[in-house]
C-alpha cells in the first residue's frame, strides 16, 4: 500500500480504479481526465446505461493501449448525498474483489475521486486502506484447495495530485493499516472453531502481542478468579473441560516516543471473549445453530 503523486492518465497500471456517483451527469475530475484520453469511452458507458453508478456496481474494460493503464474498473458510489467514509470502505472492498477476479496483482486509484463531505483527506485515505485490506481478507486455514484460490493483491497505489500534499495521506494509510490488520487478526481468532481457539490458545496469542508490543500481560487463573469472586465467569467455565482464563493487557505508552498515560484516567476496553457460548441455546431458533463459534 503506497501513496504517490502523478497524473492519472499517464500512470501505468494493471487496473485503474475510478468511481462515479449515481445520477451525476458530470464525471469526477479524475474520471473526466481519463475519459478524454480514452476518447469518451467512460461517458459512453454512462449514456448507454451500462453503468449507472449504483453503490458497489462495477464495470471493467480494456483500454486497448490508449493509456498506460491496461484496464479501467468503474465502481459505483451511489447517491452523492449518501456518501460517507463507510461508502468509501465498501467501494474499495468491492474494487479489490473485482480486481482479484481478473488475476491482476495490483491497481491504482486516485484519492481525490473519493472526497467525502466533512471528512479530511487523512480520514478518506484511512477508509480506503481499511476497505482494501478487509475486502482482500481470506481465511483459508482449513480449506483443502486453498492453492486454487486467486492470488491476493501485491500492491495498491493511491495517486495524489502533483500539486497536493502527501504527508496527511501517508498518515491516513498508516492508521488504516493498523486498523485493518487488527481487524483481520480478530477475524482470524473468531474464524477458528472453539476446539482450537480455547482460552489457553487465547493466552498464547496475548503473550505474542505482549512480546511484540509495549504491552504488559497479566493472566488470572482459576484460583485468582475464585478469590476475586468472579462467579459468572467461573459458572460459564464449568460447562467446559478447558480451564478459564482472564486476560489483562495494559498499554502505558510507546517506549520510543516516551508518551505515557501517567496521571491520566485509564481507558478500559472490556471484551466478553467467550470461546463458545451456549447461553440461551434452547431458546434460540435451531436454524444455523451449528455455525455458532467464538
Amino acid at each position: 500500500m503506497r501513496v504517490k503523486q502523478g497524473r492519472i492518465e499517464a500512470e501505468p497500471a494493471e487496473v485503474l480504479v475510478l468511481s462515479h456517483h449515481e445520477g451525476d451527469s458530470a464525471m469526477q475530475e479524475e474520471a473526466s481526465i481519463v475519459d478524454r484520453a480514452l476518447h469518451g469511452w467512460l461517458r459512453g458507458l454512462l449514456k448507454s446505461g451500462e453503468f449507472e453508478g449504483k453503490q458497489n456496481q462495477t464495470v471493467l474494460f480494456h483500454t486497448q493501449g490508449r493509456i498506460p493503464a491496461k484496464r479501467v474498473l468503474l465502481v459505483g458510489l451511489g447517491k452523492k448525498k449518501n456518501l460517507r467514509t463507510d461508502t468509501v470502505r465498501q467501494a474499495m472492498g468491492t474494487a479489490v474483489k473485482r480486481v482479484s477476479q481478473t488475476g491482476a496483482r495490483s491497481f491504482v486509484t486516485p484519492i481525490p475521486g473519493l472526497a467525502v463531505p466533512s471528512a479530511s483527506p487523512l480520514e478518506v485515505a484511512q477508509a480506503m486502506v481499511e476497505g482494501s485490506l478487509l475486502g482482500a481478507y481470506r481465511f483459508s486455514v482449513y480449506r483443502s484447495q486453498a492453492s486454487s484460490e486467486p492470488k491476493g493483491l501485491a500492491r495498491i497505489t493511491m495517486l495524489a495530485p502533483t500539486n497536493g500534499k502527501v504527508s496527511d495521506l501517508e498518515e491516513g494509510v498508516r492508521r488504516g493499516l493498523a486498523s485493518a490488520e487488527a481487524t483481520a487478526f480478530v477475524r482470524d481468532l473468531c474464524n477458528h472453531p472453539s476446539n482450537v481457539m480455547t482460552p489457553t490458545r487465547l493466552v498464547k496469542e496475548a503473550k505474542a502481542i505482549a512480546r511484540e508490543r509495549a504491552v504488559h500481560l497479566k493472566v488470572l487463573e482459576k484460583q485468582s478468579l475464585e478469590r476475586l469472586g468472579m462467579g459468572a465467569l467461573l459458572g460459564v467455565a464449568r460447562g467446559s473441560h478447558e480451564p478459564p482464563k482472564f486476560i489483562v493487557l495494559e498499554y502505558s505508552g510507546h517506549r520510543r516516543t516516551g508518551r505515557n498515560s501517567h496521571g491520566t484516567k485509564p481507558i478500559v476496553l472490556v471484551g466478553k471473549t467467550i470461546t463458545f457460548d451456549t447461553g440461551g441455546i434452547s431458546l434460540k431458533p435451531a436454524e444455523n445453530m451449528e455455525q455458532m463459534k467464538a
